[in-house]
C-alpha cells in the first residue's frame, strides 16, 4: 500500500516539476518518499497522543490564517 501511494505521489510531483509548479532541482522520488514517511509520522504521533492540540505547533507560523499567504517555492 505504501509503495502504491508513493509512486501514485511521484507521478504528480513529477506532472509539478514539468508545470514548473515545484522546482526541477528536486527528485519526485525522493520527494514523495519523504511526504510519505511525514504522513505516516503523523497517523502514528495521533494514535499516540490523540489530543489534537498536541500536534499543533506552539510557535507561530509564517502560514498562519491570520498572515498574508506566502508560501516559498519547494
Amino acid at each position: 500500500m505504501q509503495d502504491a501511494s508513493r509512486d501514485a505521489l511521484t507521478e504528480v510531483l513529477r506532472v509539478a516539476i514539468a508545470r514548473g509548479e515545484i522546482a526541477a532541482q528536486h527528485d519526485p522520488h525522493t520527494l514523495a518518499a519523504f511526504l510519505v514517511t511525514f504522513l505516516n509520522g503523523l497517523l502514528v504521533s495521533s494514535k499516540i497522543t490523540p489530543d489534537v492540540h498536541a500536534l499543533e505547533p506552539s510557535w507561530r507560523s509564517p502560514w498562519s490564517p491570520s498572515t498574508d499567504f506566502f508560501m516559498p517555492a519547494i
